[in-house]
């Protein structure tokens, strides 16, 4: 589960608009209520949830991702497309993507992050 809010489905027409049909022409991946926010109650204990792993009841764990820090990522994997399908990815490249990729490793309960 990976949890942005607001959604990525619109990264070739700017942040946070479109779908996912209209950014790529074909559907990608699939979603309940495509482009729709999930609202829940706040937690209870803790209070704001920050972005990182979080795991409702019995249910697979996931990473909900906050925003500010959606808007961050979204830029960072557009920048990083951009660059491979450029041919000019570097090591500024790998590391965002690098860096994501440690962010969703967390809800992997077997990893040493967990």
């Amino acid at each position: 589960m990976l949890a942005i809010a607001p959604t990525i489905a619109g990264i070739g027409s700017g942040w946070g608009a479109g779908t996912v049909v209209e950014a790529y022409g074909k559907e990608r991946m699939p979603m309940k209520e495509s482009g729709k926010i999930r609202r829940l109650p706040v937690p209870v204990e803790g209070g704001r949830v920050e972005t990182g792993p979080i795991q409702f009841g019995d249910d697979w764990p996931g990473i909900f991702i906050r925003g500010g820090n959606a808007a961050v990522w979204w830029l960072n994997l557009r920048v990083s497309k951009a660059e491979i399908y450029a041919g000019v990815a570097n090591g500024t490249t790998a590391r965002r993507l690098e860096q994501l990729m440690e962010l969703m490793e967390q809800c992997d309960p077997t990893s040493k992050h967990s």
